[in-house]
């Protein structure tokens, strides 16, 4: 899970150590894929920023990836907005949740 602050999509520095250890995993296991599902706390904003807050968080999460060697068909993107609500305390849903899916070798 990669966390954001309010209405923000930039990595926070407190999260690349997560990020870079997703990378790790990812080049060490190359048939492994990561999808990613941007989410945005439903206390804050309207419907259509958050739309566009979740897009442009999971798309953070991918740049960063494809920017440390990770191709981007093994990138998969999805945005919930704040449609669904993945934890219950408000401020945990400013996040990216990432599954990595491991491919039979």
């Amino acid at each position: 899970n990669i966390y954001f602050l309010i209405n923000s999509s930039q990595l926070r520095s407190s999260e690349h150590g997560k990020l870079t250890l997703l990378v790790s995993y990812l080049k060490s296991h190359p048939r492994s894929h990561v999808e990613m599902t941007g989410y945005a706390d439903r206390l804050t904003g309207t419907s259509v920023i958050n739309d566009r807050l979740s897009r442009e968080r999971a798309t953070a999460v991918a740049n960063y990836l494809k920017a440390h060697g990770i191709s981007s068909d093994r990138i998969y993107k999805d945005a919930k907005g704040d449609r669904v609500q993945p934890f219950p305390v408000n401020e945990d849903n400013r996040v990216t949740i990432c599954f990595v899916v491991d491919m039979l070798e």
